[in-house]
């Protein structure tokens, strides 16, 4: 069992040709079965990396490997090029597309002009979950309860200056001032 564990340490350094096999050494090896699996092993896994020696020099192995990364560089450079034409000629024609329905006459050139579509007034939205629980009639109640909404005829102007006392004037100046 001594044998054993000493060949076993020396069998790396013997497949790698740093050492030589004593005759003791030599003979208990082709006695010990278990030693000789050992050492068919230590030789196949020791040459297992023979094959694949490098055949290039680390430096035209960096080179390539700098030319690569500068030419994806490129190629993302060029794509995202690709990507943003593409976006503003998609931009582009939806501008054409929306404004060919809608042209007037300008007076000067007698050039076609795109006019902006009617303001629509906009709604308020806000969701009341308290009020999917109501039924028809309850809706109704409560609808007629809330004022009516201002009309399109009906104004919201800000008052001037000119429009305001002395006391609004000072509470106005009072907010500005913090």
């Amino acid at each position: 069992m001594r044998d054993c564990a000493r060949l076993s340490d020396r069998m790396p350094d013997v497949a790698l040709g740093r050492a030589q096999w004593s005759p003791e050494e030599a003979e208990h090896l082709a006695t010990c079965a278990g030693c000789q699996e050992e050492w068919s092993l230590v030789r196949l896994a020791g040459g297992l990396g023979e094959q694949l020696r490098l055949a290039a020099e680390p430096d035209s192995i960096a080179t390539a490997v700098f030319q690569r990364i500068a030419s994806e560089r490129r190629q993302a450079r060029y794509q995202r090029w690709s990507v943003a034409g593409l976006a503003a000629a998609a931009a582009i024609a939806l501008a054409v597309w929306y404004g060919r329905g809608q042209t007037g006459q300008n007076a000067l050139k007698g050039l076609p002009v795109a006019t902006a579509p009617a303001a629509q007034p906009a709604e308020l939205a806000i969701p009341l979950p308290e009020l999917d629980q109501l039924q028809e009639p309850e809706l109704d109640s409560l609808l007629q309860e809330i004022s009516p909404p201002l009309t399109s005829g009906s104004t919201l102007e800000a008052p001037s200056l000119g429009d305001l006392d002395d006391q609004e004037l000072e509470e106005v100046l009072a907010t500005w001032e913090g």
